[in-house]
């Protein structure tokens, strides 16, 4: 993948992984299938740690000029993440 193109994955990683946090905390309102909810949880899980890793590569990137912010939203989402799914 080019330079542009990873820039550009890690960019919507981060952005993806915002949504997800925001996601589970209004999903924690509803209920489902006891099958189903596995098969989704499996799922959920394999791409929040992909997610997750793309978007802390780009989190890592502005750590290192000083933009501290995007570190620190990546955390406060990858909590609620962890948070949701222990409730």
């Amino acid at each position: 993948m080019s330079n542009k193109g990873s820039r550009f994955m890690n960019l919507v990683a981060f952005v993806a992984i915002i949504f997800i946090g925001i996601a589970l905390l209004i999903s924690a309102i509803f209920d489902g299938n006891e099958f189903s909810n596995a098969l989704q949880i499996v799922a959920n899980v394999l791409a929040y740690i992909t997610v997750a890793f793309y978007a802390f590569m780009y989190s890592q990137r502005k750590w290192e000029r000083k933009q501290y912010w995007f570190m620190i939203a990546w955390i406060a989402s990858i909590v609620l993440i962890v948070l949701f799914f222990i409730l």
